[in-house]
């Protein structure tokens, strides 16, 4: 019988001692797993022994560490927490549990046979003890994470900062509130394994060295000495932080820089200019304020920053104000064409008008108690202006032009007013669409071919008009192809010379851009000469341009976006490049121009008193001019008198009735080809029966001379035709070889448009019909026809 029982407890003996060998051998297993899996390597316990912190007054927090054996790790972590963790550390719970179990398995192997059941039974469980004790602390050790995997903090914890892989000691939470605080430093290899040092409470010490705090867990209170959960702020635009009072974070956030951009880069403050020229801020016009935010000192404890802008006008704060914006991390090294390397405000129309300032602060709640807050903000003390200018509209009138038979995809109208109004030194576009008109001259091809008789045609449609004499045309037809000529516009030398018409294609790939490079031909401005990728050789460039190769020059923005176009990516629109925006230099040429252009122009409306004007216009090449149109008008204005080009018109005997200078203005890209239109006013009672252009050395560019019966209307007559469309026809004196021009009214102003111009045949088609009309208040039918010299006007009810 003891025998028997004998031989019971050595098995039991040989168990306890293969389960103890397997608990030894746990680490090993849990490298051979992660190495299984793909994972980091686990790696043996390494002691990490954390010293009590120490807070060395404006410098913070000193946390220094130790390690038993050379230093081997990629990076280090610091947490901390206003609680310890919720459990007991798994490495000491561990450590208890295989102590116990160990001497309790010894106990058991020593009793042997002898023990009681019951002790056997107690010697049995502190063994698996003991193994669930080797095994958590194993298990522990074999943990194989990066920060990212951490879980979040218990209680209010939060990661610190991680710092290289030769540092025992680190400064941190120099701006720590007042409490205590647990820390704990955890170490990562490069195959991020990972152990982790003691936890060490810090309690809320005074400063060392300063003579007067002393060292207690409950301040006492003094003027010098007062501690406070939350930064204070000063009252004042500039507050001064005493060290004392204020924990600081040993780093100071400062305003590098502040930009409003308006379509290009424009400085606030501390740079007046960002490019070649002083670009100025249009009044009501869509507007980013962007802050830069730079840091100096321990960057790294600098996370996310806010800022607030506020606005005002005669001393009240506008509606809307303050605006609040972030930016969730500071740039290393911030790229002004990076939208997320800076704080942006978008302004509110209503804010941009004249007389209206801001004042700009970053950290305006004392996020962060600085070493310098006196950089925060701009200005530093009161408000300062916007600085705006005020300019009127971009009075823009969309011509759709059938060109072959085929009308032009009305998506380009939106197109052309887009980049109008994202590139254009003015508020808004003011935009109308022209009544639909039939080109029915040559058709255009792509290498330039006949593209100047649709300029003409467009040209001529404003020329007859009772237009604002600030109003821009702009032809959109289809050209019948995808690539190769695209667009030509007027580009008159001088702004007290303009003439601002203009044609493009109405294909969706470059209707906008066209048009935006077309009008600004009627700006004056010259291409840029760039070469590169999708960029062509055009002719006539301007040798003032400040950029090489075309580049834009400073930062673009276009309104809404939440991207910027970089200033050496993109190339000025005037270009031929395809990767396009609108520089500095150009923007600002466009506001002088309309600047002088509107002024001298803005009063000169036409005369309501039904004033006569003798109307004519036409191209010069090559010495000779050819003229498109010769006829008397109503309720125009007369063109100023000034230009190369005299013009002498006759009566009947020759005799000089009246003398005017017009200019002219050359074709973006044809060479010899200039237009001209000028408006002569005429005397009560003068009767012109022709003309004579001459240029300023007296060369006749031009004469004709019309004898016998003066042109006569006699029958003017309107009827439904096919579908919607209205038949127009009439009977004259003219007959084959003379023009005629068909207008209708546009309502209650009085005004008429152009609907169809050409030869005159006796007919003319109006496209749209019944409805057209009726949506456009149209109620009179007016008809003009000339023999190229003389004219006369009909009118009727329609």
């Amino acid at each position: 019988m003891p025998t028997c029982t004998g031989h019971r407890a050595r098995p039991r003996r040989a168990l306890a001692f293969v389960l103890l060998a397997l608990a030894l051998s746990r680490p090993s297993f849990a490298a051979a797993a992660g190495a299984a899996e793909g994972g980091p390597q686990a790696r043996s316990a390494t002691p990490v022994t954390l010293l009590p912190p120490v807070l060395e007054g404006a410098a913070g927090v000193r946390l220094t560490w130790s390690e038993a054996s050379a230093p081997d790790f990629s990076h280090y972590a610091v947490w901390r927490s206003e609680t310890p963790l919720p459990v007991p550390s798994l490495d000491l719970l561990g450590a208890v549990l295989a102590a116990l179990g160990v001497t309790a398995a010894l106990l058991a192997l020593r009793v042997g046979h002898r023990a009681h059941p019951v002790r056997r039974r107690v010697a049995t469980a502190a063994i698996i003890a003991a193994l669930v004790g080797l095994w958590v602390i194993t298990a522990e050790q074999a943990s194989s994470v990066s920060i990212a995997d951490l879980p979040p903090a218990p209680g209010e914890g939060v990661w610190l900062t991680t710092i290289d892989d030769r540092a025992t000691t680190t400064y941190l939470d120099s701006a720590v509130p007042a409490g205590v605080y647990f820390y704990r430093i955890y170490l990562f290899t490069t195959g991020d394994d990972m152990v982790s040092s003691n936890e060490q409470p810090f309690y809320d010490l005074a400063p060392t060295p300063t003579p007067t705090p002393t060292e207690t867990r409950t301040p006492t209170v003094t003027p010098t000495a007062t501690r406070t959960r939350t930064p204070i702020q000063s009252p004042t635009p500039s507050p001064t932080i005493t060290p004392t009072s204020i924990p600081t974070i040993n780093a100071n956030l400062y305003l590098a820089e502040l930009r409003l951009t308006q379509a290009t880069d424009i400085g606030l403050s501390p740079k007046a200019n960002l490019g070649a020229v002083t670009v100025p801020r249009i009044a009501g016009r869509t507007a980013v304020v962007r802050a830069f935010v730079g840091v100096s000192g321990y960057s790294y404890l600098v996370d996310s920053v806010s800022a607030r802008l506020r606005a005002y006008s005669g001393g009240d704060e506008l509606s809307g104000s303050p605006l609040v914006a972030s930016i969730d991390k500071l740039p290393e090294s911030a790229s002004e064409a990076a939208w997320s390397d800076s704080i942006n405000f978008t302004i509110p129309s209503g804010w941009l008008e004249e007389g209206t300032s801001f004042v700009l602060e970053i950290d305006p709640d004392n996020a962060y108690a600085e070493t310098d807050e006196t950089d925060n903000r701009a200005p530093g003390s009161g408000t300062t202006p916007f600085e705006l200018v005020s300019t009127p509209d971009l009075d823009l009138m969309i011509v759709p032009v059938t060109h072959a038979g085929v009308p032009p995809d009305s998506a380009a109208f939106d197109d052309v007013q887009d980049w109008l109004q994202w590139t254009y030194p003015v508020p808004d576009v003011s935009r109308q669409i022209h009544s639909s008109v039939t080109y029915s001259g040559p058709p255009v091809s792509s290498d330039g071919t006949n593209w100047d008789a649709v300029l003409d045609f467009v040209t001529d449609i404003r020329g007859m008009e009772t237009s604002a004499p600030n109003r821009y045309y702009y032809g959109v037809f289809y050209p019948g192809y995808d690539y190769g000529v695209v667009g030509l516009g007027w580009m008159p030398y001088y702004p007290s010379s303009p003439l601002p018409v203009a044609v493009g294609t109405d294909r969706s790939f470059a209707a906008g851009e066209t048009g935006a490079h077309e009008i600004g031909h009627n700006h004056g401005r010259r291409h840029v000469a760039a070469s590169g990728s999708g960029c062509g050789t055009p002719s006539g460039t301007d040798a003032s341009y400040p950029y090489a190769n075309g580049i834009i020059g400073v930062v673009g923005w276009r309104a809404g976006a939440t991207e910027l176009y970089g200033k050496a990516a993109y190339r000025d629109y005037m270009s031929y490049c395809n990767t396009t925006w609108i520089s500095d230099y150009n923007y600002k040429a466009f506001y002088d121009w309309d600047a002088y252009y509107n002024s001298a122009r803005g009063s000169a409306a036409p005369n309501p008193t039904s004033e006569r004007v003798y109307y004519l216009s036409g191209v010069v090449r090559a010495g000779r001019a050819t003229t498109t149109m010769a006829a008397e008008l109503r309720d125009h204005a007369p063109t100023p008198d000034e230009g190369a080009l005299v013009l002498e018109l006759l009566d009947a005997s020759g005799g000089v009735v009246a003398l005017h200078h017009a200019a002219s203005a050359p074709a973006d890209h044809i060479t010899g080809v200039s237009a001209f239109q000028v408006k002569v006013a005429l005397g009560r009672g003068v009767a012109v029966s022709g003309y004579r252009l001459s240029s300023q050395s007296g060369a006749v560019l031009a004469e004709e001379m019309r004898t016998g019966k003066a042109p006569e209307v006699t029958q003017l007559a309107a009827r439904r035709s096919v579908g919607e469309d209205i038949e127009i026809s009439w009977s004259d004196s003219v007959g084959r070889g003379g023009l005629a021009v068909v207008m209708t009214d546009t309502g209650p102003d009085g005004s008429f448009e152009v609907r169809a111009i050409g030869a005159n045949t006796g007919s003319a088609r109006l496209r749209g019909g019944v409805g057209e009309l009726a949506a456009r208040h149209v109620s009179r039918l007016r008809l003009l026809v000339s023999d190229g010299a003389r004219s006369t006007i009909m009118e009727r009810p329609l």
